[in-house]
Order: structure tokens, then sequence, then C-alpha cells
């Protein structure tokens, strides 16, 4: 009997939510298709550190869980459809996540697909009062997995490079890299806690039933699905290069939760909103995606 792979994580989408970093002058927030980029470049001009994130903006996450089962995706998405748990355990008045080191990936969650041996990872220090621990038990005793790996919380990272050969480890650490991120921590106050099939699990499953398996455009018979302009062999990079709409893998599973830099001068400012999968069939993106960029799972 098959078994199909799902992730559970916290997404983080620096192209629509941004982030900040309160050590660089004019308390700096980035935004936008590539906002961990010139993070990297205004922290080391001229090093190169520019081309370390080359994971597609839409795919940024801190995994917490891979789990497999036999369920398919429409199958699991109705019995975790009732789950309402609590993740916060009051007023937040600081950032959701904070990084607090830059070194080696521990792991790698990609389905799949061949890392790096030495993928780089931003590691998170999350506030106090944002609580998963229960959430994913509930989630865990609900859908019975056959296989369930947690991430230690004490590792919690969000992968930045996994595809690319321009910078080696060493070439970052003799450039004082994971120095500056260090001194430069950025500062995260929206995300999601999504349950996310793997990439062909989702289409395996969904195109026998006809529903939509992602989230904006994806390649149909060679051509983008939005504007149905031609994709040449091994071109699709996750967004189409003519109308600039891109591909997200749809949850089966989502809530939203969002805190605020000014969320001490409001107490209504903390929000945690059981919501649909987010729609980007609307998105369009103003700059061209990074080449070195391999989309084949979240």
């Amino acid at each position: 009997m098959a078994y199909y792979s799902y992730l559970i994580s916290f997404a983080l989408d620096p192209v629509q939510s941004g982030f900040i970093c309160r050590n660089l002058p004019n308390y700096k927030q980035f935004k936008g298709l590539n906002a961990f980029n010139e993070y990297f470049d205004m922290l080391k001009p001229g090093t190169g550190a520019k081309s370390i994130p080359d994971v597609w903006p839409g795919y940024y996450r801190i995994a917490l869980v891979q789990f497999q089962s036999r369920d398919l995706p429409q199958v699991l998405e109705e019995k975790v459809k009732p789950l309402r748990p609590k993740l916060t355990s009051g007023p937040i008045q600081e950032p959701l996540f904070k990084t607090s080191k830059m070194d080696i990936s521990p792991e790698c969650f990609r389905f799949g697909e061949e890392c790096l041996k030495e993928s780089m990872a931003l590691y998170m220090t999350h506030s106090s009062k944002l609580t998963f621990g229960t959430a994913l038990e509930e989630i865990r005793r609900r859908i019975n997995p056959e296989t369930w790996i947690m991430i230690p919380e004490e590792e919690l990272h969000m992968v930045i490079h996994l595809y690319g050969r321009r910078l080696t480890w060493q070439q970052v650490e003799e450039n004082h890299i994971p120095a500056s991120v260090m001194a430069h921590p950025i500062e995260f106050y929206q995300t999601r806690l999504e349950i996310i099939p793997s990439r062909n699990a989702a289409k395996w499953s969904y195109e026998e039933t006809g529903d939509l398996w992602r989230l904006g455009v994806t390649t149909l018979g060679g051509y983008c699905s939005g504007c149905w302009h031609r994709i040449r062999r091994k071109e699709w990079r996750g967004v189409c290069p003519a109308c600039m709409q891109y591909e997200r893998v749809k949850p089966v599973w989502s809530v939203s939760i969002s805190s605020s830099p000014d969320s001490s001068k409001d107490s209504n400012s903390n929000r945690t909103t059981m919501e649909p999968p987010l729609d980007l069939s609307s998105l369009r993106l103003e700059k061209q995606l990074p080449s070195n960029n391999n989309f084949d799972s979240p």
C-alpha cells in the first residue's frame, strides 16, 4: 500500500509579509521577491553573500514534523478540518520568530530531492507565548501517521541555501557572514502553521479527482496554466517568466498567526485565524526568480 509524505511547518513569506532587522540603519524592513538576498547583500556587500538564499520565496519554512500516511491529501484534509488548536498562551508583544545563528542545516525535509551536503540554514528562537507542542500532538492523534519525525525545538531552522554551489560553507565562514547574521538578527511577525503534502503526492491525488493540487499557476502540457506561455523543457522554476505568477503546493490545513512590531501599543494586534489556503492566483511577482532553484517538492 502506498504511503504519502507530508510536512508540518511554519511558513514564512518574505514576498507578502517580509521581515525586520532592527540592527541596521533606519530600522530596515525587507519585503518582496528577493528580500533575503537583499538582507545578505547589505550584511556583506561584495562577498557573494547575496547569492546564498536560493530557496524559492514561496517555500521558506520552519519545518516541525515530517510524517507519512496512507491517507491521500483529500482524506487527510477531512480528518484535520475540525482542528482549532490554541497556539498562543496570551498576547504576544514580541516577534513570533527571531534568528539566532546561521549554520549548516542538520536535516533536509525536501521530499525526494538531493540536497547539498552542506545546506545552510537560519536557526530560530520563538516567542515563549507561541505554543505549538499541544497542537502537534492533536494532529498526531487525529491522523495516526505511519511515521512521525520531529525536529527538536532547539534545532528549529529555516533552510536558505539548498541547491546552488557558488559559495561553500568554508567560504561563508571566511567572509564572517554567520557572525554578521548573529549581530543583525531578523524578526518575523506573521506566519502560517500548515500541513503540506509532497508535490508528487498532491499531483497524483488531486489530478485523479480533478481538484487543484496547487495555488497559483503551474505547467500544463508545457504551458503556463495562467497565461499559456510556452514553457521550455526544464525551464520551470516555480514561476512563469511571462506572467510572473507562481506555484505553491496547496496545504491540506492552515492556520495564520500574526503579531506586530508595535504590538505593545495595540492589545488587539495578535491574531490567530483559521482560514482556507491562500489563493495566489492573482499575485504577480515583480522580478525574475533566481535560475538555480529546484521546485520538484515543497
